[in-house]
């Protein structure tokens, strides 16, 4: 099990949008005692990337392919799934964006997932996580 956080690039560069997303996904990890996973999708800054562990983030996952960095939404979301199931990821973290909306939404259909839109705090995982 682990937690995946989509990080969002513009002209290279890691969204700050996303480093927040970045710490809110790896204190997610910590609270259900698990590996807080980031996926980059297209060209990166690669010492930006590195930075991620800045923000409790243990490991980065990074795809280059054309179609990447045009925006197509069903290309992202193909790569995000594949990484879930390579990396047994039970939670999915996106920042609040256009792209990301519309990537969560097909990624969640995908395996049948809820969505929760507009998180501003940890989950109460005292009861479990659900």
């Amino acid at each position: 099990m682990s937690v995946i956080t989509f990080i969002e690039l513009s002209e290279g560069s890691v969204k700050k949008s996303s480093l927040e997303a970045a710490y809110y996904g790896s204190e997610v990890a910590k609270k259900l005692d698990t590996s807080s996973i980031a996926i980059a999708l297209g060209n990166a800054n690669q010492p930006e990337l590195s930075t991620l562990g800045n923000f409790g983030i243990q490991k980065v996952l990074h795809v280059v392919d054309e179609r990447l960095t045009l925006g197509v939404i069903v290309a992202y979301a193909n790569v995000i799934s594949q990484a879930i199931e390579k990396e047994n990821a039970s939670v999915v973290i996106f920042a609040k964006s256009s792209l990301s909306d519309a990537v969560a939404a097909r990624v969640g259909a995908k395996f049948k997932a809820s969505l929760v839109a507009n998180a501003v705090e940890l989950p109460d995982t005292s009861a479990g996580f659900k």
